[in-house]
């Protein structure tokens, strides 16, 4: 059944440096028996070339919310490819979809369009380095990627290509520890222009122990994150230092106006992309209007910040997806249903975790809307090898996993089938728990984007 991927990544490995236009894509993040190459997609489906179906738990990268080839935002796209994709001056389409997007972001009063998360998270910083003649950036370690620019990529485990010079100005912090940030301020007084965070990806701890925040805790825990983030807000505001929200991975998701609306805690800017066009290629950078209108061009006397300008930036057809795909969810309630969802795939694969004879290795942790699995060795296995294992052995089973995200075309159907999957896979785990040869010999395993040597 399964599809020889050999001369397919041999092809992409040709042409593509990474053998993918996105590293996360690539086949350091999938075992080796997943498709190299996907064809399609549809609701939670995709289909590889030989036309095999999988379940799908990636959802491009977290950027599909609604679910893959959504009819009414692909019908939205369809139309506005009738209006030209690109005009000579900015279209109406921009003019209203800018309107929109700060209504449904608090605190926001611009917004500058571009293609890429990186590129508005970098621009995000040079409007705080410009507003305080500063040069610190302040990013939290546990947080893996915010742009591919080298003022973050400098800090990773592959800094190949940027001068030291531009790395030494990024500097990490521990989230959820507002001394651990402090701490870093006060070393360098004077000198963070800012400081840039995702706003959760999980929560501050609670004060029970157990395996996901379910029902029983998700007030207590959401509260114990805000009042972390009211500690950020204060300590940059006393500092006179210019607070960035990522919200790549938590806008539309977590809340329509991002993890800043659902905690009640306003940025000075903040990021989106991702979701918020459901797949379509649209980020945006939005603010403060004193900060963004340093990249304005009417106001005489003012200095300069080129701040961000792309020719495709305001594509047409893009913003006609994210105008229809906010609109989508707000009608169907769809961020509601994702936290309902999450509750229950959650205990699903914690009960099935617990009840197997993994439950020492594997665990399953975080929000219902950002569910992780996690690996943990043993003397026969490191952690990469049962992490490499679990999912080869869910790609048997139809079903691809590179991380845990759902969507709004996610259902039942999907539910039991994952949990058959996830059975059967702890199931055949366990029959090999003493044995060093079935976790070892696989064709490659797991490896994270950011390291120095391939």
């Amino acid at each position: 059944m399964m599809m020889d991927n050999t001369n397919w990544q041999l092809r992409l490995d040709q042409v593509i440096p990474g053998g993918a236009h996105t590293y996360s894509k690539g086949r350091d993040v999938f075992p080796g028996n997943a498709p190299a190459v996907l064809s399609r997609g549809r609701g939670c489906y995709v289909w590889d070339v030989e036309h095999h179906r999988y379940l799908d738990f990636g959802m491009g990268l977290k950027s599909v919310v609604l679910g893959y080839s959504n009819r009414k935002v692909d019908a939205a796209v369809r139309k506005a490819t009738r209006l030209g994709s690109n005009l000579s001056r900015p279209s109406l389409t921009e003019l209203l979809a800018a309107e929109e997007l700060i209504q449904l972001v608090p605190g926001a009063e611009m917004v500058k369009f571009a293609k890429n998360g990186s590129n508005v998270t970098t621009a995000a910083i040079k409007i705080a380095r410009a507003a305080t003649s500063r040069k610190l950036v302040a990013v939290p370690k546990e947080q893996p990627f915010f742009s591919f620019d080298d003022w973050f990529i400098g800090t990773t485990g592959a800094p190949s290509g940027v001068p030291e010079e531009h790395s030494q100005l990024t500097r990490v912090f521990s989230y959820g520890d507002i001394n651990s940030l402090r701490k870093l301020i006060n070393e360098s007084e004077n000198q963070f222009a800012a400081v840039l965070m995702e706003p959760a990806v999980d929560f501050i701890k609670c004060s029970r122990d157990h395996r996901i925040c379910l029902d029983f805790c998700l007030t207590e825990r959401l509260e114990a994150t805000r009042q972390y983030l009211l500690e950020v807000r204060k300590l940059c505001s006393d500092k006179g230092i210019v607070l960035i929200f990522d919200e790549m991975r938590t806008g539309f998701r977590w809340h329509i106006g991002g993890a800043q609306a659902l905690f009640n805690v306003t940025p000075d800017l903040s990021t989106f992309g991702k979701a918020i066009a459901n797949g379509y290629s649209v980020s945006a950078l939005l603010g403060v209007r004193s900060l963004m209108q340093l990249g304005s061009t009417n106001i005489p006397g003012t200095r300069r910040t080129f701040l961000l300008s792309s020719t495709h930036g305001a594509e047409i057809s893009s913003l006609a997806a994210f105008r229809q795909t906010w609109r989508e969810i707000e009608k169907n309630d769809v961020v509601k249903g994702l936290w309902e969802y999450g509750v229950e795939l959650g205990a699903m694969l914690s009960d099935s975790v617990q009840q197997s004879g993994f439950r020492d290795y594997i665990s399953i942790a975080g929000p219902p809307v950002a569910l992780t699995l996690d690996f943990f060795p043993s003397e026969f296995w490191t952690e990469q090898e049962l992490k490499t294992k679990f999912f080869s052995k869910l790609v048997e089973h139809q079903i691809l996993m590179p991380t845990i995200t759902h969507s709004a075309s996610h259902g039942r159907k999907e539910l039991e089938k994952l949990k058959t999957a996830i059975n059967t896979v702890l199931e055949d785990l366990g029959r090999n728990v003493d044995s060093s040869d079935y976790f070892k010999g696989q064709n490659h395993l797991l490896s994270p984007v950011f390291r120095d040597t391939n």
